[in-house]
This record gives structure tokens, C-alpha cells and sequence, in this order.
């Protein structure tokens, strides 16, 4: 068990005498040259989400819509679909519950 605390307290000061000699060089001597990458890296991610927030929409949109369930005087529950384009007339409409 001790020779197991030697060998982690010696590690431990050799990762910390290595974080201090990396510490001394700069991590990307050419700065620029990362922005510009960053840069790039950022707009096709940025890129990315709107193309794929753009098909969630479309798929969304294409998705049927339903008004709220009734029920008839026989007990039916009656669930009617909306035409499509069709839009909301009640703005609390989300708020409500069945």
C-alpha cells in the first residue's frame, strides 16, 4: 500500500514539472492562424444548425394538426383534424388540457 503512495505522489510531481515546462511555451505559436480556423470551425456549425433546425421546421410543418377533443352527446370523443395553413384563432390554445 505505501510503495502505491510513493509511485502516485512521485507521478504527481512529474505531471505538475511537465504542466509547468509546457507552461513556459506558448500551446499555438501561430495565433492567427487558430482565429482563422476557430472562425471557420464556427460558421459551419452555425451552418449546420440552421440546416438542421430548418428541416425540424419543415417537418413540423408538414405534420397534421388537431383540434382539441369533444365529446358528443352519445359519448363519442370526436378529435378533428385542422385544414392545412390553418392557424390558431386562440392564442391559449397551448395553455388549455384535455
Amino acid at each position: 500500500m505505501t510503495v502505491l503512495r510513493v509511485l502516485l505522489v512521485l507521478l504527481l510531481f512529474a505531471g505538475s514539472s511537465v504542466t509547468l515546462a509546457a507552461s513556459d511555451q506558448p500551446s499555438w505559436p501561430d495565433g492567427e492562424r487558430l482565429g482563422r480556423d476557430m472562425r471557420e470551425a464556427g460558421d459551419l456549425i452555425r451552418q449546420g444548425l440552421e440546416k438542421m433546425l430548418g428541416s425540424i421546421d419543415t417537418a413540423l410543418r408538414t405534420m397534421p394538426q388537431y383540434e382539441l377533443p369533444t365529446i358528443d352527446a352519445d359519448g363519442n370523443i370526436i378529435i378533428r383534424r385542422k385544414p392545412p395553413g390553418a392557424r390558431d384563432t386562440d392564442p391559449d390554445t397551448r395553455r388549455r388540457s384535455i
